[in-house]
């Protein structure tokens, strides 16, 4: 169990704290884990009182405090170690950490209501109507015209194109018409007829003319 990066440890009276947690290879094997503070105090944890309760975070089943309490208790009984010649004499010093949590102390319930009333408002409201009247032309124009306005009247022109067909008359020929007299005698045999009446008087008649 080693960290390389600072992670949160919580230990039995609630206290939370930043620390790194270094391999102990230079304590009695690895039944230990060292703490290091960001203060730089170091503590030396049995490794069994380390439990991971989280991504990055650890519960600490004894009070920080205590604990310090109890390695001073031990080093100051520590009988002093020779090793060739030389005195060993461990130094401690505490530094004080003060750490801040949220309690929570009590809860506030609040309540919300909707009160209703008809109240009578008279607001004038303008309204706009609209008057669309279509009137035919049908004339032809040689280019569009515009827009125009007729006092509140607007008047939009509405064009198409139509297929225009002209007709005119094409002058193909003339025919030339000219009367000549000429006279001339030509000698002819007619049978021509007459009548004629003869009175012819018989009797006493005759004779007394």
């Amino acid at each position: 169990m080693s960290e390389t990066e600072p992670v949160t440890v919580v230990d039995a009276s609630g206290l939370a704290f930043r620390a790194v947690i270094k391999p102990t290879d230079d304590y009695e094997g690895d039944s230990q884990v060292l703490l290091q503070l960001e203060d730089g105090a170091q503590f030396l944890i049995p490794k069994e009182l380390l439990v991971a309760s989280g991504e990055r975070r650890y519960n600490l089943r004894l009070s920080l405090a205590e604990y310090a309490q109890q390695a001073e208790a031990d080093l100051a009984s520590t009988v002093t170690q020779k090793v060739d010649d030389t005195v060993t004499v461990p130094v401690v010093e505490e530094t004080l950490r003060v750490d801040k949590r949220t309690v929570e102390r009590g809860r506030v319930q609040v309540n919300k209501r909707v009160l209703e009333r008809e109240e009578t408002v008279d607001v004038p409201l303008m309204q706009e109507v609209v008057e669309v009247e279509r009137t035919s032309i049908n004339r032809l124009v040689d280019e569009p015209t515009a827009v125009r306005y007729e006092g509140d009247t607007t008047v939009i022109p509405l064009f198409k194109e139509v297929l225009v067909v002209t007709k005119q008359l094409m002058l193909v020929e003339e025919v030339r018409v000219t009367k000549r007299r000429s006279e001339h005698r030509q000698p002819q045999q007619v049978m021509l007829r007459r009548e004629e009446v003869t009175v012819e008087r018989n009797g006493s008649d005759a004779e007394e003319s």
